[in-house]
């Protein structure tokens, strides 16, 4: 079970790419005819509403959307992994029966046995995994309902270039929506601030990790050894202090992480609306003669010219 989180990070993203394959595929001609063809396939709009309420069952959107082939990976997906959070629960909860019985038995660590480190660490990764599968799971759902939910907006958009979807295709893997608008020189730019930001996180995390080790080896027993290398720590509040210092720092991290990642969706859904716009630098004024008829009192037409002025900008 040392791999389980690596494997469960593989699992979803794999399901991830895969629904984004199925995503690009999925989308008929509909996005492509423009809005004046929609008088003629109005059976192939979809509303969004019952879309979500579908997807309340894992895949069921997908159904109501006609993707029948995201569906398996929706309800397969978050089925497998609400599977593992059970195991690994029940797992936790035989490691932990484990590890009370080990410290009442014992009055020290010098009668732990040499069992003790090893169930606890069980126990540990046990709770690790089941506390990711869970969150995992939790993402992997929500996920399926906003794919229900913003895939039938894109069905229902009609547009050669649908901002909606730039903007989900952006969400589901930061940087797709950059390729999707053609801007590809902005994809190394998002996971360049992805990267700085999930490094910081991974170092802050780590360092936090390692004083809250230290101290709980020194006040805990049966927890472990000290780490030579903190020994220039002498005291618990120095230890408590320093833990308290790089859980802010990662916390920091993670909010301008989620800031990024948010700025890379607003980035394709602004970028995707202006691909539309004519942004010309020609900036002209033009004038015209203009002859049009004129309703006289008798009731007659006669023409009346003037001057026609057109500025283009």
């Amino acid at each position: 079970m040392q791999n389980s989180f690596l494997c469960l990070l593989l699992s979803i993203g794999l399901l991830l790419v895969c629904t984004i394959s199925l995503q690009a595929q999925s989308l008929p001609a509909l996005t492509q005819a423009g809005p004046s063809k929609k008088t003629e396939t109005d059976s192939l709009l979809k509303d969004p509403n019952k879309a979500l309420l579908w997807g309340l069952i894992p895949g069921g959107g997908q159904v109501y959307n006609g993707q029948y082939l995201k569906s398996p990976i929706f309800a397969g997906g978050f089925v497998g992994i609400t599977a593992f959070a059970i195991k690994r629960r029940r797992d936790y909860n035989r490691h932990f029966k484990a590890f009370n019985e080990e410290l009442s038995n014992s009055t020290g660590t010098s009668t732990l046995s040499d069992d003790f480190a090893t169930i606890r660490n069980k126990k540990k990764r046990a709770l690790r995994d089941y506390n990711i599968a869970v969150n995992g799971a939790a993402i992997f759902y929500a996920f399926g309902l906003a794919d229900a939910y913003m895939s039938a907006q894109v069905i229902n958009d009609g547009m050669p270039r649908s901002p909606i979807r730039a903007a989900y295709l952006s969400a589901v893997l930061p940087g797709l929506g950059q390729a999707y608008n053609k801007r590809y020189w902005k994809i190394p730019i998002v996971y360049g601030g992805l990267g700085a930001a999930g490094y910081f996180v991974f170092y802050n995390a780590d360092r936090m990790q390692r004083f809250t080790n230290e101290y709980l080896s020194r006040n805990s027993p049966g927890f472990g050894e000290p780490d030579p290398a903190m020994a220039r720590y002498t005291s618990n509040t120095v230890l408590l202090a320093n833990r308290s210092r790089f859980r802010k720092n990662m916390q920091i991290s993670i909010f301008v992480g989620v800031g990024w990642y948010l700025l890379n969706i607003i980035d394709a859904l602004v970028d995707a609306h202006l691909r539309d716009f004519d942004i010309d630098d020609d900036l002209s004024l033009r004038v015209s003669p203009y002859i049009m008829p004129v309703n006289t009192l008798s009731g007659m037409e006669r023409p009346a010219g003037g001057m026609k002025v057109s500025l283009r900008f």
